[in-house]
């Protein structure tokens, strides 16, 4: 185990070894075959799917010299956590729970958030959001929106 788990790759640490790797694991997402490991020993384990999809972000977000933060949490998240997490206030994690939008479980007196239903939570709540962007812009082309309007008053002789 790491004692110290923050690293950044200072920019001359970013080689062309690493957009090799980014490439590599990015081709292998189509491939049903998953890359190996070979350890000193020479003994060999492949690669299970969560760790490749980890590596393959981690690896493009470092060639397009982004920070990647890994962060490890408890299965179970305090509300306070949940907030952090989605950026809000722990009071509305708590009516996201009392309106049945985000789902936890009482332990005691304390409600307690699984990580994966909070990442689902997320997830629904972003392509709704992504929906509802489509839905609008169809809309405002619909009605002429994005300067059609003067497009066409400026092709008219």
């Amino acid at each position: 185990m790491m004692s110290n788990p923050t690293i950044a790759l200072k920019k001359e640490e970013q080689s062309p070894e690493l957009s090799a790797v980014a490439l590599k694991l990015c081709s292998q997402q189509m491939n049903p075959e998953r890359p190996w490991l070979t350890w000193p020993d020479g003994s060999r384990s492949e690669l299970p799917q969560p760790l490749l999809e980890i590596l393959l972000l981690t690896a493009q977000a470092l060639n397009r010299k982004q920070g990647v933060t890994v962060v490890v949490r408890s299965e179970w998240l305090t509300t306070s956590e949940a907030a952090d997490m989605i950026g809000c206030s722990r009071p509305h994690v708590v009516e996201l729970i009392r309106s049945n939008q985000l789902k936890a479980t009482k332990i005691g007196t304390h409600r307690r958030v699984l990580l994966h239903d909070l990442l689902d939570f997320t997830n629904v709540r972003d392509e709704r959001r992504d929906q509802a962007m489509a839905d609008l812009i169809d809309l405002t082309e619909e009605i002429g929106g994005y300067g059609t309007a003067e497009k066409a008053a400026k092709a008219k002789p």
